[in-house]
C-alpha cells in the first residue's frame, strides 16, 4: 500500500484549509475502514513530531474508496510562518503497519491590503 509523494498543499495564513489524500494498492483503492492517520508539517524531515507545526488528525471520509480527510482551521494557518514545510501523512490499518506519504506544505502570506 501507497500513499507516495503528492502535490505541493498550498495554505493561505489565516485562512481555514481542507484536502483529501487517498490510499491505494497496485493503482488500486483500499477500503480505510478503522484506519486513523495525522498529516504533520514541520520546518525539518529530522524534527520531532510532538514539535511540528501541523499535527492533526485525519478522518475518514470515503472508507471504500480509500479517501481520508483533512483541515486546518483559520487559528491552526494563522500560526504558520510564510514558509515551506514538510508535509507527511502518516496512515495507520488497523494492523498498526503505518504507511507514510510525504510532500510540502506552503504557508502563504495573508492577502495584503494595502494599507
Amino acid at each position: 500500500m501507497a500513499i507516495g509523494t503528492f502535490d505541493a498543499i498550498e495554505v493561505i495564513r489565516g485562512a481555514g484549509a481542507a484536502g483529501t489524500v487517498t490510499v491505494k494498492s497496485n493503482g488500486t483503492a483500499v477500503d480505510v475502514t478503522s484506519y486513523t492517520g495525522r498529516i504533520v508539517c514541520k520546518e525539518k524531515k529530522t524534527d520531532a513530531d510532538g514539535n511540528a507545526a501541523i499535527n492533526v488528525a485525519l478522518s475518514v471520509s470515503d472508507a471504500s474508496n480509500g479517501v481520508l480527510s483533512w483541515s486546518l482551521t483559520a487559528a491552526q494557518t494563522a500560526a504558520l510562518s510564510p514558509i515551506t514545510y514538510i508535509a507527511e501523512f502518516h496512515i495507520v490499518p488497523p494492523n498498526g503497519e503505518a504507511i507514510k506519504g510525504q510532500g510540502l506544505l506552503v504557508a502563504e502570506r495573508e492577502v495584503w491590503n494595502g494599507s
